[in-house]
């Protein structure tokens, strides 16, 4: 319907006589005041013609106004397709075809019109007005589906569950060129209940990431969209409960400590991977002291010392690591394993301390992981660190002597930890 202001028109025209022409195709029009009328669009072909009006049905003004007729847009597809209801405020991208930059460019989200962003003839993007609580009611997310035609019939959220149910609100998108005339695309939109987040298991954590963070609040939804952001960077969040997810820290480029060893970014938590609720702030450590390690699985933020054995290297801050063999480490709280000395062995991982070369073997080398067969004229009892001196008053031996009593004895009562 087209309003045509001017006049001025007669309301004591006779039936018949009041008409507006668009291009070449006359159409009846409607008195509404002397200075209004309105006049329904013929079926036209595209493209700008002259509108024109006659009150005798005859002599047509000669005004020179035009009017456009336009292909009639369409809608192919809309992301997201769920926002928050009550924030509102979703930035939903609209592509499709036909889309005119002007004025009267507008989304229906409902009932409620919102202006839309002209970015191409083929795509707008429109804000998602907000929407009352009270208007929100429990919906089975499988069940909420577009309805563009009876055989095309698609999930909202295609892998989303029947259980548990959620507070929502479905709703048409449409789109007009003009401010009237609207789609009937059959696209919905989802309004959710708003997340609310209420506590966070721990805020701090290394910057190479893997802090599990349990996060408890309300109205979390389990599907794919769910994400946590740390900062700038984006993790998946596992969905527990409407009241509980858990997230994992991303790693954090190094570039962004600067000159500060401690970074502390903002926690936020979105069930649409679009629109995302404050959660709190989390802290990145750039290093952790040396020989501690945090596995990230408390509730709150400890660190430990790497037990006796293993050492805790700036490349496992999450865990620590077995000494490998030829090396000990008789303290907690170290970065580094020892080599195992001479005149001992150190034959597995993860030994706190050396065991003493065996009989019949010289242990004469640090780092030692097994000892060396004992050579033919020497006796070598537990504990052989040398054979530079060979055996006095026994006359000449061969290796079958190498493992009867001692030649010398060159071990400590402190298991070489001097």
């Amino acid at each position: 319907s087209v309003t045509i202001f001017g006049g001025p028109f007669l309301s004591s025209l006779q039936p018949g006589n009041l008409f507006c022409k668009f291009g070449r195709i006359s159409v009846p029009g409607l008195f509404v005041s002397s200075s209004q009328i309105q006049c329904n669009t013929p079926p036209h072909a595209a493209g700008s013609y002259p509108l024109e009006i006659t009150q005798n049905g005859q002599d047509y003004t000669q005004s020179r106004y035009s009017f456009r007729f336009y292909h009639e847009c369409t809608i192919h597809s809309i992301y997201p397709v769920t926002g928050p209801a009550i924030m509102g405020g979703t930035i939903v991208r609209i592509l499709g075809e036909g889309f005119i930059e002007s004025t009267s460019l507008y989304c229906r989200f409902g009932e409620a019109e919102v202006p839309a962003t002209f970015v191409d003839s083929s795509e707008i993007h429109c804000s998602a007005p907000p929407t009352k609580e009270e208007g929100l009611s429990w919906l089975v997310l499988p069940d909420q589906r577009h309805n563009r035609t009876i055989l095309e019939d698609q999930m909202l959220l295609p892998m989303s569950h029947h259980y548990p149910n959620y507070l929502g609100k479905l709703v048409n998108v449409e789109v007009t060129n003009n401010g009237q005339d609207y789609t009937w695309s059959g696209f919905k939109f989802l309004y959710q209940n708003d997340i609310q987040v209420m506590k966070l298991s721990r805020a701090s954590g290394p910057s190479h990431g893997g802090t599990p963070v349990f996060i408890s609040g309300s109205s979390f939804v389990n599907s794919t969209e769910l994400t946590c952001k740390f900062g700038e960077e984006t993790a998946r969040a596992i969905f527990l409960t409407r009241e509980a997810i858990l997230c994992t820290s991303p790693p954090i480029p190094t570039h962004s400590f600067h000159t500060s060893q401690e970074m502390i970014v903002i926690i936020y938590v979105s069930n649409n991977a679009v629109d995302y609720s404050v959660g709190g702030h989390f802290k990145y450590s750039h290093s952790l002291p040396s020989g501690t390690y945090q596995p990230g699985a408390e509730e709150v933020d400890t660190l430990l010392r790497c037990p006796r054995g293993t050492y805790c290297s700036s490349y496992s801050l999450r865990n620590f690591t077995l000494c490998t063999p030829g090396t000990y480490q008789p303290l907690v709280g170290q970065s580094q394993c020892i080599l195992c000395p001479i005149g001992y062995v150190c034959s597995e991982f993860g030994m706190a301390v050396p065991r003493i070369c065996p009989a019949g073997y010289v242990c004469d080398d640090t780092g030692m992981y097994k000892g060396k067969p004992c050579p033919a004229g020497h006796w070598c009892d537990k504990g052989t660190a040398t054979v530079s001196s060979s055996c006095l008053n026994h006359g000449i031996l061969d290796a079958s002597y190498s493992s009867l009593d001692t030649c010398f004895d060159n071990s400590t009562d402190d298991f070489g930890l001097q």
